[in-house]
């Protein structure tokens, strides 16, 4: 009898946890199989859109080191500049822009009392993992959407 993800109803096989969502496997009880929290939520961070095969080969290999500092806050225009008729460096700068959006909200929560300066904080951290998340990505050659904010698309 094949194994369905509970959360997504993908085929589970023999994996611990599902190849799509990234939830854990389940055995006929109900019961978690034995996965960290932290595997849990690593595995939910890079369960996101990968479109890499959407790309030409070439234009990856010739824009993915400048399509890196797409993820520094200003440096998103770098790619936009250089290298316009790129569409992997388009899709890394829309990541950088969506990112830029994430720390100024991350930001303005700065100026609620009391709680606001932890959200900031904790926030301003995961927009860095974010961050180096798309800058590894960017050099790897994949286009590989951003948790949280990844799917929205401000350039085309």
């Amino acid at each position: 009898m094949a194994r369905i993800c509970v959360h997504c109803g993908a085929e589970l096989g023999e994996a611990a946890a599902c190849p799509v969502c990234g939830a854990v496997a389940q055995d006929s009880e109900g019961k978690e199989k034995s996965a960290s929290l932290v595997d849990q939520a690593l595995n939910h961070f890079n369960s996101t859109a990968d479109t890499s095969a959407d790309f030409a080969q070439d234009d990856v290999r010739r824009n993915r080191w400048i399509s890196i500092p797409a993820y520094l806050p200003p440096l998103f225009l770098l790619p936009l500049l250089l290298r316009k008729e790129s569409a992997f460096a388009r899709f890394h700068a829309n990541q950088g822009i969506l990112l830029l959006v994430f720390q100024i909200v991350a930001l303005l929560l700065f100026l609620i009392p009391y709680i606001g300066k932890f959200a900031c904080a904790v926030l301003l951290v995961i927009s860095a993992v974010m961050g180096i998340y798309g800058m590894v990505n960017a050099a790897r050659g994949k286009a590989k959407e951003l948790p949280f904010v990844g799917k929205y698309r401000v350039l085309k």
